[in-house]
């Protein structure tokens, strides 16, 4: 049995998102041969995506058994249904990134210059179903 469908209602081309960043870049240089400086960067991604509410079929074994009353014609009948009363199945993603390096730099010479950073990087995902 063909089933036609038309699932394009139901579909994002562009998924709805919001994105909010920062980006921070300091420097301090107290002498000529000292400099402190600090990148930090953060940024909250949230993504809003739908599909086709989900379909039963008999592949999850839903026949109208050849026994039934109200089956007139003698044999099992599959289940073709898609539940569309429930509407679009959807999804919200959320993504938090962080990213700090801190660092000094020190010229010990005309050509000898020492430089040490820290970098801490952090992202956090989550998923909800509605």
């Amino acid at each position: 049995m063909i089933q036609f469908y038309s699932y394009g209602p139901y579909s994002n081309l562009i998924s709805r998102e919001q994105r909010i960043g920062n980006f921070t870049k300091i420097k301090f240089e107290p002498t000529n041969f000292l400099r402190f400086y600090d990148s930090f960067l953060y940024q909250y991604q949230e993504e809003n995506t739908q599909v086709a509410p989900s379909l039963i079929s008999n592949n999850d074994g839903l026949m109208v058994p050849s026994n039934n009353p109200y089956n007139p014609y003698g044999q099992d009948i599959p289940i073709f249904y898609s539940a569309l009363d429930a509407g679009p199945r959807q999804r919200t993603i959320t993504i938090d990134t962080t990213r700090n390096v801190v660092g000094v730099i020190i010229q010990l010479a005309e050509q000898l210059v020492c430089r040490c950073f820290v970098s801490v990087c952090g992202e956090r995902l989550g998923s909800q179903r509605s």
